[in-house]
């Protein structure tokens, strides 16, 4: 058998079926209904010219067998002339794995774009690096902000009064995804900011992570009042990007625990994570208020979030009305079951090793 006849093309919705099988097999602590809600908010959001809607497949042989999606950020979202991608959900089947460099490649070939990945699990470090990815940030600091002082900052939810900031339309668009923007009101003026509550495995307390913010001295400011403010939102600690130990903050640094990369024009900002993979998709699929989400879930409470995850992300892709815990249909199904893990079925050859023919139109 010859060299396999790689491709890589832009995904498009005839190929969603298809994805769906990929992501589900990829990533199997998620639910396909949570893939299929990605892809109905992906089809709805504007992108860049000459930017892919979803993202990337790969195709060997004419089949598919690696998925990339994407999600770009661009003007109003962004300051003046910067376009950002984040890579999400990068996938290749094990026995196409050693070419999962191309994938990535040519999802970021655009010389205009910053490319992010916040996200990259460590073997894929290796690969990221092959390709132009760099890291921004090392590891993670998890503080304790109640324990620092709260210099007489009050801080208050983001409302109607916030509606002048020149970032509103980005807080209201991560509060929407279920976020937390507060306002941190202080001597130099107001500082927003954005949390994203965490479930951390074993961890016997509440965790946020801090998805946005203009500076990270400016959360070192504004730590006490905040952390006074999350403490009666049952969180007592806050995850953020970090090189190592930060000044003015009581905690722990964990190095080389979820280092972000990127590749591109523009560096991003420590603690900009705005529009990325892990706020956005998530927030998409379950788009629950801050005070509604519990910290455990029991199980009867699991399996009906996730029926009903199922039924209105399925309608999405159909582009029906879909609504808070109803559909305009009834009788919908619960979310498919992930097939049978496997890189070939019965009887399929395995794939040749060494020379690797790309297809002409590989775009």
């Amino acid at each position: 058998m010859g060299a396999p006849l790689l491709r890589c093309r832009r995904i498009a919705p005839p190929d969603f079926e298809v994805v769906l099988d990929l992501l589900e097999r990829g990533f199997p602590e998620r639910t396909r209904a949570y893939w299929t809600t990605a892809l109905a908010a992906l089809r709805g959001r504007v992108v860049p010219e000459g930017a892919s809607q979803y993202g990337y497949l790969l195709e060997a042989d004419g089949r598919p067998v690696g998925a990339h999606l994407q999600i770009f950020s661009a003007g109003a979202e962004r300051q003046a002339g910067e376009i950002r991608c984040h890579a999400s959900a990068w996938y290749v089947e094990p026995a196409y794995r050693s070419h999962a460099a191309l994938l990535a490649a040519v999802a970021s070939r655009l010389k205009h774009v910053t490319y992010v990945n916040t996200t990259a699990s460590p073997h894929t470090w290796p690969t990221l690096e092959a390709v132009g990815y760099r890291r921004y940030t090392q590891g993670q600091f998890v503080a304790v902000p109640a324990l620092s002082r709260a210099r007489g900052a009050t801080v208050t939810p983001l409302g109607a009064a916030h509606a002048s900031f020149e970032d509103y339309q980005l807080l209201r668009a991560h509060e929407r995804a279920g976020c937390l923007a507060l306002v941190c009101e202080t001597n130099d003026g107001p500082k927003p900011f954005v949390f994203k509550r965490r479930r951390v495995r074993q961890a016997p307390i509440g965790v946020t992570q801090l998805v946005w913010c203009r500076d990270t001295a400016a959360f070192v400011e504004c730590a006490g009042a905040i952390g006074r403010f999350l403490l009666r939102q049952g969180a007592i600690c806050v995850m953020l990007d970090a090189d190592g130990p930060v000044a003015g903050l009581a905690g722990f640094y964990f190095a080389d625990r979820n280092p972000r990369f990127f590749k591109g024009p523009h560096p991003p900002r420590i603690n900009d994570l705005a529009y990325s993979e892990s706020v956005l998709l998530d927030g998409w699929a379950r788009a629950a208020p801050w005070d509604r989400v519990p910290w455990r879930e029991s199980g009867d409470a699991k399996v009906e979030r996730e029926e009903l995850e199922a039924q209105a992300s399925r309608h999405a892709l159909r582009g029906d009305v879909v609504e808070r815990g109803r559909v305009d249909r009834q009788g919908a199904r619960g979310a498919h079951r992930p097939r049978p893990d496997g890189d070939r079925t019965p009887g399929e050859a395995a794939p040749a090793r060494g020379r690797v023919r790309l297809h002409p139109r590989t775009v």
